[in-house]
């Protein structure tokens, strides 16, 4: 017989629930969970997706970002709703000088820019003029909505992004500044604490940050950098682990690999049993949902390499 050639298996939101369900016999194996107890299960796989975010599972949802600085500032809110940062941009250069009042852009390239993009044009006094796109006139022009507010040189970078990040980053795991005037060249930022960001005694030193702190807020990330950038030009790229997307109604899929659909059902299953007065079950149920949990984080861990070297000390 032939192989199906298919690899899209997944079990959506409610799928899940009554299989947990069924697992510690809260409904029988033909049964559809409704009313009070199916709605106090979904409220708990929720709430039980959310704790697994703290643990930092997510390796799936690992996500690279692009902060566009303002010059002299060392405070940034990051959200949808935030100052802008995107999980991707385009690039290019000013092809022409152009002068305060301007709307129509003379641009190195236009590729991949869209009409309603954000925009940022870098002006000669270092500072960035964030506006957005109006029209792509051609391949080397654009039309933007507010007119420049101060003079910009040939050559000055110019950024556009289509959208915001999605919601502020849970973690940020490391960052770097890239040059845009240099080759793209990246430098390794080194992430301080608390105590260590607030106790710098002087923060409006200007230059290329070398350091930030992330301060994950209930709404929007508070990321702080230090020294404040002294140019625009110089970008902050981070990676950091997006936050699982809800599963709000019955026929959603689970921003989760399928490798993880039984920890899911087992982990609800355990979740369930004592508030269920499965005492019995859960006896059974929890040491296998940890043992498939275990399992899969072991699976999504980085694969990097591991080397052995010889001790030469000897032969010195």
């Amino acid at each position: 017989m032939s192989r199906s050639g298919s690899y899209n298996f997944t079990l959506d939101r409610d799928t899940i629930v009554k299989r947990a369900m069924q697992l510690i016999n809260i409904i029988n194996i033909n049964q559809t969970a409704r009313g009070a107890d199916y709605e106090y299960a979904i409220d708990i796989f929720q709430s039980m997706l959310k704790l697994w975010q703290a643990e930092g599972i997510q390796m799936w949802n690992r996500k690279q970002a692009t902060l566009f600085p303002a010059y002299q500032d060392y405070q940034y809110s990051i959200s949808s709703t935030g100052d802008h940062c995107a999980n991707s941009y385009v690039n290019t250069t000013l092809s022409a000088a152009e002068a305060a009042g301007q709307t129509v852009l003379s641009v190195t390239s236009s590729s991949g820019m869209t009409a309603n993009d954000a925009i940022g044009i870098e002006l000669d006094d270092n500072t960035r003029q964030c506006t957005t796109i109006v029209s792509v006139d051609s391949a080397t022009q654009i039309t933007v909505t507010a007119a420049l507010t101060g003079a910009a040189a040939s050559g000055n970078t110019v950024v556009s992004y289509t959208n915001k990040i999605a919601d502020r980053p849970l973690r940020i795991l490391d960052m770097r500044t890239v040059d845009l005037k240099n080759n793209e060249t990246a430098i390794t930022m080194e992430n301080i604490g608390y105590d260590q960001y607030f106790n710098i005694p002087v923060k409006s030193t200007d230059g290329r940050p070398i350091n930030y702190y992330y301060d994950k807020l209930l709404d929007a990330g508070e990321l702080y950098v230090f020294p404040r950038p002294d140019e625009v030009s110089v970008l902050l790229e981070f990676t950091y682990h997006e936050a699982i997307e809800d599963v709000d109604s019955a026929t959603n899929n689970l921003d989760f690999p399928t490798e993880w659909t039984l920890p899911l059902i087992w982990g609800l299953g355990a979740e369930l049993c004592i508030p269920f007065g499965k005492f019995e079950e859960f006896k059974t149920i929890k040491p296998q949902a940890d043992e498939y949990k275990k399992i899969v984080r072991e699976f999504d861990n980085d694969e990097e390499p591991f080397y052995l070297l010889p001790d030469m000390s000897a032969y010195q």
